[in-house]
């Protein structure tokens, strides 16, 4: 629960459209002037985002791992193997669920505005259409990318090393 809370200060730090000098700054602020429930913003949102993005991102991981080995991949334990599989998977359940990253972002930065996950999704159909859907694809996508390759590719190897 402590996770998703620090979202919201997270994506408006990053932003750039709030005056917040850090962290801290940021939750009193919203607590002060918005009121406590805003620290909820997005909670939907975010909450459908990552279970669904866990379910596809680990489903499509394992499959493609499966598909690579019996590829006759040169090294199904060498690091470009795991670096490869998580980079695909990666990618992949990024597409399914940027619509929600964007639904998410939209009410944490302006709750006010976007009070009601399907009122938002309705507002960004209406001023962007579909496109509106896969603003900052390529940025979010390019960071969980490093991310996942580098946490799976050390998980992987240690497991291998462990086992």
């Amino acid at each position: 629960m402590k996770q998703i809370r620090l979202i919201i200060f997270k994506t408006r730090y990053e932003s750039g459209n709030f005056a917040y000098k850090n962290i801290l700054n940021a939750f009193f602020h919203i607590v002060k002037y918005e009121g406590p429930t805003n620290l909820y913003s997005g909670f939907l949102a975010t909450v459908t985002r990552n279970m669904i993005l866990s379910g596809i991102y680990f489903s499509i991981y394992t499959k493609i791992k499966s598909v690579l080995n019996t590829q006759k991949f040169n090294n199904n334990q060498s690091a470009l193997y795991f670096a490869s599989c998580a980079l695909i998977s990666t990618t992949i359940s990024l597409m399914f669920t940027q619509p929600l990253d964007v639904v998410r972002t939209f009410m944490q930065l302006d709750p006010k505005i976007y009070k009601t996950f399907f009122g938002t999704v309705k507002s960004i159909y209406n001023q962007k259409g579909m496109n509106g859907f896969m603003v900052g694809f390529y940025p979010r996508t390019l960071r969980r990318i490093l991310i996942s390759v580098f946490s799976w590719t050390v998980y992987e190897k240690a497991t291998l090393k462990i086992v």
